[in-house]
């Protein structure tokens, strides 16, 4: 699967860094948040905003959520057509097709999976 992070729907969340920079590349300490993914699921991880295409099937990760190891591994194990969720909040989601449109809990045939690490 490709992995692709994404801004969340609400992006003033981190005003004023997320005024000129996408929520991938605003730097947490010594990496940004997409260089953790890229460390923690071992694979390629592609800034949604610098993606000509989505190739299928894929994951699409809130960058809203700092990577961690126990997070990166919950992500690795979705199957197409689920979501991990955090206080009704979707974390990621695994889609075999175009569907994408935001973190919004608005998927049909989407199975939703709580998340309960940290």
């Amino acid at each position: 699967m490709q992995y692709y992070l994404c801004d969340p729907d609400q992006r003033d969340m981190l005003y004023p860094f997320s005024r000129l920079h996408h929520f991938a590349e605003i730097r947490l300490g010594l990496c940004t948040n997409r260089e953790r993914y890229v460390a923690g699921l071992n694979e390629e991880v592609i800034p949604l905003h610098k993606a000509e295409k989505h190739s299928l099937p894929s994951v699409f990760i809130n960058a809203r959520f700092i990577a961690d190891p126990q997070l990166c591994q919950a992500i690795k194990q979705l199957q197409i057509r689920q979501a991990l969720i955090l206080q009704n909040e979707i974390i990621a989601i695994a889609l075999s097709d175009h569907r994408f449109s935001g973190f919004q809990k608005k998927y049909e045939e989407v199975r939703f999976i709580p998340y309960e690490g940290n």
